[in-house]
């Protein structure tokens, strides 16, 4: 089940993809008896054999007299329904070997195509619909300080629609045992940082290296870049002097006063993984475009 589109407040957005077998089910097209709904009515389909794709439209108010979800949060969502078997797996393992391009769900069924860029959508009718989802995420995240803090960020974008970069300049880091993500961690001379941040939207950045001289040296190489986010990890102390120096030395206050720090929002963090979530959270809220007055305080 792939949502192809969604308006309004509807719990399943555009993407939400599930799957589900006789006994099984994994991910998610929005919760609640919405879903409940759709899992039992696609294990009776299954037990039918072979069906070709098609839609149901959900409406989320109450009073509908069609294609009423039983939800009230007033949205409106489209799923389209596919039937996967052994035929399918060469289309599956093309998907699955790609880096780039994207997968297509339309009324023909699932298949891989070469084009990149962004989502993209085209409902003509009921039977007839095409769904673009590129492969590759759109939002990247990238970690410069792969201590404590910096593993456990990575742990808690793990589950989220980012795209995880981490750096660090030190070549034994005892924390990085096996299991700890450490196939995503670059080891860089924190000097050449901006060489490692592509030109493009929807880059994050969070600098929470291993102390004030170093974090110094990645802002300096990152100055006048333009991100969707910056943020650096520290007291308000660190924060506000490291920033006094640089102003001093005559960087740009704009670019000064952009920096979200310190980095995460202010719900009281004290250990490693209550301070990753506290910037995962504002990641979040920056990318769905929600960036409160107080993100910059």
């Amino acid at each position: 089940m792939v949502v192809i589109e969604s308006t309004g407040s509807s719990p399943g957005r555009q993407g939400f993809l599930q799957m589900v077998t006789a006994t099984k089910q994994e991910g998610t097209i929005g919760g609640g008896v919405m879903e409940h709904k759709w899992v039992t009515a696609a294990r009776g389909w299954l037990a039918g054999g072979a069906f070709a794709p098609f839609t149901k439209l959900q409406v989320h108010r109450p009073g509908e007299v069609e294609n009423r979800s039983g939800m009230i949060c007033s949205g409106e969502q489209l799923i389209a329904f596919y039937y996967i078997d052994r035929k399918d797996i060469p289309e599956i393992r093309k998907i699955l070997s790609s880096e780039n391009g994207a997968i297509c769900y339309d009324e023909k069924g699932i298949s891989f195509v070469a084009a990149k860029g962004s989502v993209c959508a085209e409902i003509t009718n009921e039977t007839q619909w095409s769904y673009v989802q590129p492969l590759t995420r759109l939002h990247k995240v990238f970690i410069f300080g792969a201590g404590h803090v910096g593993l456990a960020l990575c742990r808690a974008l793990s589950a989220l629609d980012f795209d995880i970069h981490l750096f660090d300049d030190r070549k034994d880091l005892p924390q990085l045992t096996p299991g700890a993500l450490t196939q995503n961690v670059q080891i860089i001379k924190y000097e050449e940082s901006s060489g490692y941040i592509p030109e493009r939207e929807h880059n994050y950045v969070v600098v929470m290296s291993v102390g004030y001289r170093t974090d110094e040296l990645i802002l300096r190489n990152l100055y006048n870049r333009k991100f969707t986010y910056l943020g650096l990890l520290g007291s308000r102390e660190k924060v506000k002097t490291l920033k006094r120096q640089l102003q001093e030395e005559g960087f740009d206050n704009t670019w000064l006063d952009a920096i979200n720090a310190p980095a995460g929002l202010d719900i009281k963090s004290e250990t490693a993984e209550e301070i990753a979530v506290s910037i995962a959270a504002q990641l979040v809220a920056v990318k769905n475009g929600r960036i409160f007055e107080y993100l910059n305080t």
